[in-house]
């Protein structure tokens, strides 16, 4: 037998019950590795299996964050035993028991500062984990094939909502792939509109280019649809892509500016392609919205190169419906 000698590789401190087959496997490979080093005299490839394992670890952890993040009680690293439908049951029980909420970001004219309207975000009240934010479950929801119900609920309770606001005060909803299901799919949702009462020509609905691209001929129907409705049409996210394009096969009302193009020192980043969005703006008579404006100078920039409209933290973050309620009467 040979005595395996004393190990310099990292020490790694797992609870009980954390490793999965597959961290084991790498373990066993790390002990296995410093007994070759003992026996073949050198041949130190202890670092190498320690990475291994760490890595796997590292693998395992991420594993659990999806998990938690789909809401399901998976064992940690054996998320493909549940199946596809027991995911969706998940969802759908949420969306049925409302779980899923629009808060709401203010809309303001850069020239004064006053509120125009507000944008809905979807945010998951779940029972048991709090408030969590869509990049943490939207993806859940897409694989779960679940956006048009999903879009659906967030679309009626933002409508009930904004009808008890000042009726100058517009509300802004983004559009998933899910809803671009042509004139059927576009009428289905003014029926959606029209029975909570509000408005359609109150209502915005964004579409961001990469949803665009997918159909532009069913986006096309779809979308002059809802237009010759009332339904005014942003594109989001503008500047992040190659959008011109699309706004020529597409006609819409808005345009909002991607929140990268802005960054957080207070500089505007590509200040150019800024510069040239408000130029092109000037001939096309779009107005413009620009996301992400988080101090004074980001403003003061914008409403120097001519932006008409912004959003972000500096004039407010989402908040739930009574304090958008709130701020929205506080606005007359």
């Amino acid at each position: 037998m040979t005595r395996v000698a004393a190990s310099r590789s990292m020490v790694l401190t797992v609870s009980r019950g954390a490793l999965t087959p597959i961290a084991a496997i790498a373990g066993i490979a790390l002990v296995m590795v410093q007994a070759a080093t003992a026996v073949r005299g050198g041949l130190n490839l202890e670092w190498w299996a320690s990475c291994l394992f760490a890595i796997t670890l590292v693998t395992t952890s991420h594993i659990a964050q999806r998990s938690w993040q789909s809401g399901l009680s998976a064992d940690v690293g054996q998320p493909s035993r549940r199946p596809l439908t027991l995911l969706k049951d998940n969802i759908r029980r949420a969306i049925g028991r409302g779980e899923f909420v629009p808060f709401y970001q203010p809309l303001v004219e850069l020239r004064d500062g006053s509120v125009i309207g507000f944008e809905a975000l979807a945010r998951w009240r779940h029972p048991d984990r709090g408030l969590i934010l869509p990049d943490q479950f939207i993806g859940i929801v897409e694989d779960a094939g679940l956006m048009a119900e999903f879009g659906a609920s967030i679309m009626r309770q933002a409508c009930r909502d904004a009808g008890a606001w000042p009726h100058h005060l517009i509300l802004s909803v983004n559009m998933s792939p899910a809803q671009l299901g042509g004139c059927v799919a576009a009428r289905r949702m003014l029926d959606l509109v029209r029975a909570t009462g509000f408005d359609p020509h109150r209502l915005i609905v964004e579409i961001t280019e990469n949803r665009l691209i997918e159909d532009v001929a069913t986006a096309r129907a779809t979308l002059g649809v809802l237009r010759r409705a009332g339904v005014q049409v942003a594109l989001d996210d503008f500047g992040a892509g190659f959008a011109n394009h699309h706004i020529r096969d597409v006609e819409f009302n808005a345009i909002k500016i991607d929140r990268g193009l802005v960054q957080r020192d207070g500089a505007l980043e590509g200040g150019n392609v800024v510069e040239a969005i408000l130029g092109w703006r000037g001939a096309s008579g779009l107005p413009v919205i620009a996301e992400g404006i988080e101090t004074v100078d980001h403003a003061g920039a914008l409403r120097d190169l001519g932006c008409d409209y912004g959003q972000g933290y500096l004039y407010g973050r989402p908040v739930p419906a009574n304090e958008a309620w709130r701020l929205a009467w506080a606005s007359q």
